[in-house]
């Protein structure tokens, strides 16, 4: 995932609307839970259902990477005996579809 919130994409009227839909409070229109004070806390709910939205779709079409780091194996007395590769979780990286030929 980004380190933070500015590295994704900013959440758009789209994310919106559908937290709206996906959360259906009742007597209450979109424009009304958005706009009026009086449902102010409603709209702070969208705002987090509607970024939570967001990030999901975004690691939908992102993977995590592997790498390989270098790290030193150390003997039983403590001092270097070897290097080792280890494995590690690095940052998103785009999904590469390939193009299928029809």
């Amino acid at each position: 995932m980004p380190k933070t919130h500015a590295d994704l994409p900013p959440v758009t009227l789209q994310h919106r609307m559908h937290a709206y839909l996906v959360i259906r409070p009742i007597g209450v229109s979109f424009e009304a839970a958005m706009n009026h004070p009086r449902h102010a806390a409603l709209r702070k709910v969208i705002e987090c259902k509607a970024a939570l939205i967001r990030t999901e779709a975004w690691k939908a079409v992102h993977q995590r990477v592997v790498t390989p780091v270098r790290r030193v194996r150390l003997g039983t007395d403590g001092h270097p005996v070897g290097w080792a590769t280890q494995m590690v979780m690095a940052g998103f990286e785009p999904i590469k579809q390939p193009e299928l030929p029809l």
